[in-house]
């Protein structure tokens, strides 16, 4: 692999890792969850950055990149001539059976979701490129969305407050006031089923199943990997997202004002929510492609590649530390922390896992997780995890 190859690379980790680190630290003020449960009077403005920084942002950029990744994954292989789609199967599969155990856990958890976006892009591999873009953008415009809310508004469904509240309304008591084995117990139905409920009715679901499409797309065209092909259009693209951003932004009166059912008041804000966000993800992404052509800001930014590397081992070991740490078969810190002593203490654990990274793939070829992974997806422990030779992270 060329060194030019290797940065190109390093460039998709060092979005990975940006994304990771946004997730953890708005878990972090969210209190693993719980902060919707305790929700103070006066929200603390270190909430109001990590939400407008990251809330909703770093997933819709963890969803876009998993959608580069099943597209690079897929053609590493079909072009060595190996048909890698039925073992992919195998891979999500197995991707989707971590989800639901790191779940017991940490309900809020999206490997599950990224799963079925996944199974969902399977059958398009050989699809044309614009049907793949076509179909994201009906999802990204919340189509779905749309429909739900037709469907509840011309049923007799009585429909006072989203489903997924009156779930996680008794989901969240056990967190906050119950055993490690009743939080699991929870989660096994419950907490699982709120989360596809807050998932499909929110829009959310629609909006990580297109950005892992429209991803995959991006990969198609080598939007991450041609540099010089695209150099001169990152830049006007950013300037685009910025402005519709804004528009977004001074939209929300108007939009909010048109017709809808008073009951679908939540979801009707929500899809001007996600457009929003998505746009504004986009916008941290093609900032951090830019500055990743300066070589100051890419040493930088090649800090996150390593924890990019190893995704999977950080964020289900995130919730290892974070779910005791606030719930009450733990610590239960949610009580009497602060949302901006709970950052503080995310941007330090943060700065331990980046160094902790660095170590570790010093020595190692991958994270355990991500070593587990690869082992059950080819069915062998044949597959070296120390590394013989010491690399260098940016490769």
């Amino acid at each position: 692999m060329t060194n030019k190859s290797q940065e190109r690379i390093g460039l998709i980790d060092s979005l990975r890792g940006y994304a990771l680190m946004g997730l953890f630290l708005v878990h972090m003020v969210e209190y693993y969850e719980l902060y919707w449960y305790s929700l103070p009077t006066i929200q603390e403005g270190a909430t109001s950055w990590m939400f407008n920084l990251f809330g909703g942002k770093a997933y819709a950029v963890f969803a876009l990149l998993f959608g580069v990744s099943f597209y690079i994954i897929l053609s590493r292989n079909a072009e060595r001539g190996v048909d890698f789609r039925w073992r992919f199967l195998w891979r999500i599969t197995l991707l989707f059976v971590i989800g639901y155990i790191h779940g017991l856990i940490y309900s809020g958890e999206v490997l599950q979701v990224l799963a079925v976006a996944g199974l969902l892009l399977l059958p398009l591999w050989s699809a044309p490129r614009w049907s793949v873009l076509g179909i994201s953008a009906l999802l990204l415009l919340q189509s779905t969305t749309y429909g739900f809310i037709a469907w509840i508004v011309h049923s007799n469904i009585e429909y006072e407050q989203p489903f997924f509240q009156y779930i996680q309304k008794a989901v969240y008591e056990f967190y906050a006031h119950g055993s490690f084995a009743q939080v699991v117990a929870a989660n096994m139905v419950d907490g699982t089923l709120g989360k596809w409920c807050y998932m499909l009715e929110s829009g959310r679901f629609a909006n990580v199943v297109g950005l892992s499409f429209l991803g995959f797309w991006l990969a198609k065209i080598n939007f991450f990997t041609d540099v010089n092909r695209y150099r001169k259009r990152y830049l006007p693209l950013l300037v685009g997202a910025v402005l519709v951003a804004l528009a977004c932004y001074y939209s929300e009166r108007w939009f909010t004002a048109i017709p809808h059912a008073e009951k679908m008041d939540d979801a009707w804000k929500g899809i001007l929510e996600m457009y929003s966000n998505t746009v504004l993800a986009f916008v941290s992404v093609l900032t951090i492609v830019l500055l990743y052509q300066y070589p100051l800001f890419q040493r930088v930014l090649k800090l996150l590649a390593a924890p990019g590397r190893m995704t999977l081992s950080f964020y289900v070991g995130q919730s290892l530390i974070g779910v005791p740490f606030f719930y009450n078969f733990g610590i239960g810190a949610y009580r009497w922390i602060g949302q901006t002593q709970a950052l503080l203490l995310g941007i330090i654990l943060w700065i331990v896992q980046v160094m902790l990274t660095h170590w570790w793939l010093k020595r190692f070829n991958y994270g355990p997780l991500e070593w587990c992974w690869r082992a059950a997806t080819y069915g062998t422990i044949k597959i070296s995890l120390r590394s013989r030779t010491p690399t260098r992270i940016s490769e």
